[in-house]
This record gives structure tokens, C-alpha cells and sequence, in this order.
């Protein structure tokens, strides 16, 4: 049996990639050796993360990652509770969290220029 030839009824769409985010690794270590960026904001708990600064960006959405130049180091309680918006960070708008998160990039980097680390 002879079928015909299948075709499209609609093209195809070519969607543009997006940026990956920039690994770098020795960043993220130097970020590691700092204490919580946050202490002053109730008692740090738990090992230093690296928390990636999306809001810093200006970035949205799940799944959306900042480059790890923009990660801070936050005790493990006050890095969930900046992601979670609560605890110390309870009530925050959008941009008192971005004008906080962008005070703490420039600290870090501040600081790194300061050691040489960057």
C-alpha cells in the first residue's frame, strides 16, 4: 500500500537558546570561606551556601539561575528564608529584596578586589 508523503501544517519554530549561566568554580570556593552575609538579621544556623542572586538581575522564573558571580555566602537558615521570603526577610517588596541583594553583590565583590581573590 502506497501512503503519501506526511506533511507539516505548521513550520517549525526556532526559539533562540538562552545564556547558560557561567560556572565558576573558583569563585563559588572563595564565596565558601566567607562567613553569612546576613548575620546581622537573627542567629545563623547550618553550613555557608552560596546563594545565587537572581533578583539581583532583575531574573524571574523557576529554574532560573544567576551566574555564580553573583552568589553571596548566607548561612543555610537565612538562605532559605531570603528564598522562602520569610523569617527576617518576611514583607519585603521586590524592591527592597533587589536593593538588598544588589548591596550584597557589591560587598562581595568589594571585598574580593580588596583580597585579591577575584
Amino acid at each position: 500500500m502506497k501512503r503519501a508523503q506526511l506533511r507539516r501544517h505548521t513550520p517549525l519554530r526556532t526559539k533562540p537558546r538562552r545564556q547558560r549561566a557561567r560556572h565558576d568554580a573558583a569563585w563559588l570556593r572563595y564565596v565558601h570561606t566567607l562567613g553569612c552575609i546576613a548575620r546581622g538579621r537573627g542567629e545563623c544556623s547550618g553550613p555557608i551556601q552560596a546563594a545565587h542572586m537572581t533578583v539581583a538581575l532583575g531574573l524571574r522564573g523557576v529554574g532560573v539561575k544567576a551566574p555564580d558571580r553573583h552568589a553571596v555566602p548566607l548561612c543555610l537558615w537565612h538562605h532559605c528564608s531570603w528564598d522562602g521570603r520569610r523569617g527576617p526577610f518576611a514583607g519585603w517588596t521586590r524592591d527592597a529584596r533587589l536593593e538588598q541583594a544588589r548591596a550584597w553583590v557589591g560587598q562581595i565583590w568589594l571585598a574580593a578586589h580588596a583580597e585579591g581573590a577575584a
